[in-house]
């Protein structure tokens, strides 16, 4: 990095200086990532003193010194540009999923702090939007009603937990059940997919992965003993696997799309493995290396007519049965509309 103009220079010391931490010249030029000199680093910290900024110093070994800034000191943060203001924005309207959670009020806090630190002349300034979450919406209508604000606190805690690697006791009831089941589990991954959150984790007593829905936690907490995570793992090959969250056995897969619905087929990314074959008919033959599960099945019966299943037979067997079962409910056709 070029040498900085003085202005530059102390504004990054006193960034650094604002940690509360101690430094010594020396670390205080490293950390700044300049060609300036120990030298230049201390006139720069007595130029801060003379503007009335008061620094503590204490003396250490070998005849050297380190320098630190009173903790009621609070240097003014850097103004957002407008490329990362967008991004922020765009992050934060997902918050909509935690509304009424701790979550959500931190997020909620970072939009308040977002208009005080975007440029006065940046691209905000001619909107005439009284408020930035009026610049973009996430839409999620089939996202979970939460019944009760009970683990509104809890989010924050089981991602503290997953980065510390923190063992969690957790009582969870699963869909149809009467009571909640309570068991420690070590928490790998959260994932928000489909308008809901789900917490991955490997339960260590029956060695096997599970995917917890975020909304049927009756209880949580996390407990001080630490765990190792699973080798290997990486959340990306373990949802490569799966269509949705859910695991299952990979197998190879192949659907027809008639051509009504192929443009819409070919031009969104279902699957990581997926590949097309435009067919001599018009048709559109979509192929995936992916698990049979129930997130499968329910997406490939919303195509309705306009898919068959070529392979594999067991599923085209099962989905043809789950169709006559849906058909035979309404009874014989109807013979007029």
């Amino acid at each position: 990095m070029a040498d900085q103009i003085p202005l530059t220079r102390a504004l990054r010391l006193l960034q650094q200086l604002s940690s509360g931490n101690w430094f010594t010249m020396a670390q205080l030029r490293d950390l700044l990532e300049t060609n300036d000199s120990v030298r230049t680093i201390q006139r720069t910290l007595t130029a801060i003193e003379d503007a009335g900024i008061c620094l503590e110093r204490r003396a250490v070994a070998h005849g050297t010194h380190e320098v630190r800034l009173p903790s009621a000191f609070k240097v003014p943060p850097h103004l957002l540009s407008s490329d990362e203001a967008l991004a922020a924005i765009i992050l934060a309207q997902f918050g909509s999923q935690f509304a009424g959670s701790r979550v959500g009020q931190v997020l909620d806090g970072l939009l308040d702090k977002l208009n005080q630190l975007l440029p006065k002349e940046g691209i905000f300034a001619n909107s005439d939007l009284e408020d930035l979450r009026e610049a973009i919406h996430v839409r999620q209508p089939n996202q979970i009603r939460h019944q009760s604000s009970g683990g509104s606190g809890w989010l924050l805690l089981l991602l503290e937990a997953i980065l510390e690697r923190k063992v969690c006791e957790v009582h969870y009831q699963r869909l149809e059940a009467n009571e909640s089941r309570s068991f420690q589990v070590h928490p790998h991954s959260l994932i928000f997919h489909q308008g809901a959150l789900y917490l991955l984790v490997w339960h260590p007593r029956y060695q096997s992965w599970l995917n917890l829905a975020f909304h049927r936690l009756d209880n949580m907490a996390v407990l001080s003993e630490r765990f190792q995570r699973q080798e290997h793992f990486r959340l990306e090959d373990f949802l490569n696997g799966s269509f949705g969250i859910w695991a299952a056995e990979p197998v190879q897969v192949h659907l027809r799309f008639d051509a009504e619905v192929k443009a819409f087929v070919r031009e969104r990314s279902w699957h990581p493995t997926q590949t097309h074959e435009e067919l001599p008919d018009g048709s559109l033959r979509m192929s995936m290396r992916v698990g049979l599960s129930p997130e499968l099945r329910a997406w490939v019966l919303r195509w309705g007519p306009h898919v068959l299943v070529e392979a594999p037979v067991e599923f085209r067997d099962e989905l043809h049965r789950q169709l006559w079962h849906a058909a035979s409910q309404y009874g014989p056709p109807p013979t007029s509309l």
